[in-house]
């Protein structure tokens, strides 16, 4: 079976002496061992609170990760690239990209909103019509 590996002979031997008396509680140790998507999904969440950590199935049945933050966002976050939500095709793609997302949150926070530097270059003037654009989107306005 996919996402299942077989037990070392030390986890079957703890396993066996632990429940001996009680075959249900041993398949049930048994089970938490195997089931490493649920450990990976608990390590994620735990890992990064600020996001909702789920796996779903997408329309063609793939199994996929998602995630979402909990916090609204803000321009400054937008503009530095940090997304709503996103899926990844594993646990270990969605980590990376959790990392990645999670740097660029920190990165917003310990600047000052009110304090975006916009100079007079090329780079400067798109930064400026974009942050006007999101102000706009994330106000509702259509002026």
């Amino acid at each position: 079976m996919a996402g299942y590996r077989a037990l070392s002979d030390v986890e079957l031997y703890v396993l066996l002496q632990g429940t001996a008396q009680n075959p249900q509680r041993a398949m049930a140790q048994a089970s938490s061992l195997r089931d490493w998507p649920a450990r990976q999904l608990s390590a994620l969440r735990n890992t990064y609170p600020a996001w909702e950590i789920d796996r779903e199935r997408d329309p063609s049945g793939q199994e996929c990760w998602t995630a979402r933050l909990r916090r609204k966002l803000t321009i400054e976050m937008a503009t530095a690239g940090v997304e709503r939500a996103f899926r990844q095709p594993d646990a270990i793609a969605l980590m990376t990209a959790l990392a990645w997302q999670s740097h660029l949150i920190r990165r917003t926070d310990r600047r000052d909103p009110g304090k975006v530097a916009v100079t007079e270059t090329g780079r400067g003037l798109a930064r400026t019509a974009v942050l006007e654009l999101w102000k706009l989107i994330l106000s509702g306005e259509d002026d």
